[in-house]
């Protein structure tokens, strides 16, 4: 777990606790994204992300078939194709309010599937929350640095 703490002096370290994804998203959504990514990415490390399955009537986890998984994907204004995920069950529960199917899996497995296809333009966590990021394939890179993976350097 990457522990993140707000101010300097010893004794707010003492008494802080880590910083869950959507507050660091908040805490850093006026800084340049090269900055921010890799601190969300870091904050994701041993976390899961939570994905809307293409049949979102049902409601609950489903089962996931190795190699073999459907989630809800959006596309932009250019036709690129985005991948959403949701970085709590609070998260996933603001943007599906009625409820729905889901996959619960480890961010670090999320993004690699991202990542080897090349139809993504990039990922979105948490839309339509206040602590929505988009991150496009630009910054894997950074988000790579986030995760310490250090062979893709």
């Amino acid at each position: 777990m990457v522990v993140a703490f707000a101010g300097c002096n010893q004794s707010s370290l003492q008494n802080s606790r880590p910083m869950a994804t959507d507050e660091i998203i908040r805490q850093n959504a006026h800084e340049p994204m090269g900055k921010s990514v890799p601190l969300v990415a870091a904050s994701l490390v041993k976390q899961s992300v939570f994905l809307a399955t293409d049949d979102a009537t049902e409601k609950g986890p489903k089962e996931v078939k190795l190699q073999k998984f459907n989630f809800k994907t959006g596309k932009d204004k250019q036709d690129r194709t985005w991948a959403y995920a949701y970085t709590s069950r609070a998260e996933f529960g603001r943007a599906f309010p009625q409820g729905g199917g889901f996959i619960e899996m480890a961010f670090r497995d999320f993004f690699r599937v991202i990542d080897k296809d090349a139809k993504f333009a990039g990922f979105f966590l948490n839309s339509g929350s206040d602590s929505a990021c988009a991150i496009p394939r630009e910054l894997f890179q950074k988000v790579n640095e986030g995760l310490g993976n250090q062979e893709n350097q």
